[in-house]
């Protein structure tokens, strides 16, 4: 709904209830994260967005952006329980971002360093492809 009332990019900005704002209300659960699910949750915003919400997002590629394989699902538990990632179970088990919360997302990741931001992008992009081949290699013949 809060695509419909704003536009992209401007959701932040613009929700507001008398002193109460979006930013705020996030920005107060992403403080109460820890400094692991910070970072994840600043580098989601590398992911690409349909409509403003980012999608498909699977535990392997929290792992990934953080260079901890085994973290992923770690990571994902608590960015549920901040109320920053929504579990999309239509989807496998994978997660989501609602528009506002990625819009935040990308405002954060652009304080980010860039090595930082291009050792994720690189890992993120080497275990998707470990993960498509590892997919394909179960599959079979056609």
């Amino acid at each position: 709904m809060a695509d419909r009332l704003c536009p992209p990019g401007q959701l932040l900005t613009e929700l507001v209830a008398g002193d109460l704002t979006l930013r705020g209300s996030l920005m107060r659960r992403y403080g109460g994260c820890d400094v692991a699910q910070r970072r994840v949750f600043r580098l989601l915003g590398l992911l690409p967005s349909e409509n403003g919400h980012i999608g498909d997002i699977a535990p392997w590629m929290l792992g990934a952006l953080l260079g901890e394989p085994a973290s992923g699902h770690s990571a994902a538990s608590g960015l549920v329980a901040a109320g920053l990632l929504e579990p999309d179970p239509a989807n496998g088990g994978a997660h989501r971002l609602s528009a506002p919360v990625s819009e935040l997302a990308r405002e954060l990741l652009a304080g980010e360093q860039p090595a930082e931001v291009a050792g994720a992008q690189r890992r993120l992009r080497d275990r998707g492809r470990h993960e498509i081949h590892g997919k394909q290699s179960f599959s079979g013949p056609t």
